[in-house]
């Protein structure tokens, strides 16, 4: 892409820089004079926000990323700014890539702003609103993973529930210097400047997306919670039933070693109907233990099993 400089009707200027190398101060070289004193050196890094004063110019500067599909990864393109009222200087800004938005009406609506500041909050409005639509899809995910909870909670649910979680970090990512830009240009209406229209548009679409994001993550921490339950919950009954075989299969185990050795003096060897009494001790012992247990109230759901609607699968 090529660079551009666009006049704005309200009489600011709009750079549009790009620098396939990134090398950021290359692309700033190329900046009007009157404006590189006030940059002392561009962010190389997204996730801050800066304030720069000279001579009764101020100017903020920035970075972040903005390509909500690439997980935030290596090679992940990152939007620079920096901007004063009447000039707005964009580095490597690609409006495609907040689709389903018009790149026509990005620039069409920037443009028309009253100052460089208040199109520096379109452009960020609808990097907000492209975030919107990504936390929806998020949504629809969060519902499978509920319902898979509450049909099939088996071993897949965890992994499922972790990839919730990591998104939710790229997420934040995204948001937490977007939040950051917005909180430090306050700083340029504490005197001379006036909080325009767009800035509090997306302040409020920044505040729904925190709100948002605080909600999704009490979400997710309540699934694992409830998963690590679940999983608690058939651990004590694995460990339950193997303790009641146990007991139950004791005494017949215990006959079956007294008998079984090979002891010349064993009276019971020489019995008659020995044979049919070590059967019948067998087969009965268990029956008793079972019995005693169940009347105790020890054996739990072992033997009356889960009903059909349970929510544990």
């Amino acid at each position: 892409m090529e660079d551009k400089e666009l006049e704005s009707s309200s009489n600011w200027v709009w750079h549009d820089l790009h620098d396939k190398e990134g090398n950021l101060n290359v692309a700033i070289d190329k900046l009007p004079d009157e404006l590189k004193p006030l940059v002392k050196q561009a962010a190389a890094e997204p996730f801050e926000a800066r304030l720069y004063r000279n001579k009764g110019s101020e100017l903020l500067e920035g970075a972040f990323y903005y390509d909500f599909d690439s997980q935030c990864r290596e090679g992940t393109p990152i939007f620079h700014f920096l901007v004063n009222e009447q000039h707005l200087v964009t580095i490597n800004f690609e409006e495609e890539l907040l689709a389903p938005f018009d790149p026509d009406l990005i620039r069409e609506q920037t443009l028309n702003a009253k100052n460089a500041l208040e199109g520096l909050f379109v452009i960020l409005g609808y990097i907000a609103e492209r975030l919107l639509h990504v936390l929806t899809d998020y949504e629809k995910r969060m519902r499978q993973v509920g319902e898979h909870m509450r049909k099939r909670n088996n071993s897949k649910l965890l992994d499922r529930i972790l990839d919730r979680r990591h998104e939710l970090l790229d997420m934040t990512k995204w948001v937490r210097p977007l939040k950051d830009t917005m909180m430090t240009t306050k700083e340029l209406f504490v005197e001379n400047m006036e909080e325009g229209l767009e800035h509090r548009r997306t302040s409020i679409k920044i505040e729904r997306i925190m709100t948002r994001l605080k909600l999704y993550t009490e979400e997710v921490e309540a699934l694992l919670a409830l998963d690590t339950s679940i999983a608690n919950y058939r651990g004590n009954e694995i460990t339950k039933t193997l303790t009641v075989f146990t007991a139950v299969f004791a005494p017949p185990t215990m006959l079956a070693g007294i008998w079984g050795m090979n002891f010349e003096n064993m009276p019971e060897l020489k019995w008659t109907s020995g044979y049919y009494l070590a059967l019948g001790l067998i087969v009965a012992l268990p029956i008793i233990v079972l019995g005693w247990l169940h009347w105790k109230g020890w054996t739990g759901d072992i033997i009356k099993g889960k009903s059909k609607n349970s929510n544990l699968k």
